[in-house]
């Protein structure tokens, strides 16, 4: 990650090169994905899906915080 966020190429190249440059192991899953499913929808997944993912993780993980900060209060 700290290569990604501090490298010279990471914040110029187009979404197609960061998967081909920076995820390289998991680029032939995006290929074959985009041959099986229609394009301007897995564009969208592909360009949302990271917000989602860490919205619902970080939403699950302060929950369960608070859960445990309110049971602890009780005590």
């Amino acid at each position: 990650m700290i290569y990604i966020a501090f490298g010279d190429a990471s914040w110029g190249l187009s979404t197609n090169e960061f998967w081909k440059q920076q995820l390289s192991g998991i680029y032939f899953v995006k290929e074959w994905l985009y041959s099986w499913v229609w394009n301007d929808m897995l564009n969208f997944f592909l360009a949302y899906l990271p917000a989602i993912l860490f919205l619902a993780i970080r939403t699950t993980v302060t929950t369960l915080v608070g859960l445990w900060a309110l049971s602890a209060s009780r005590r």
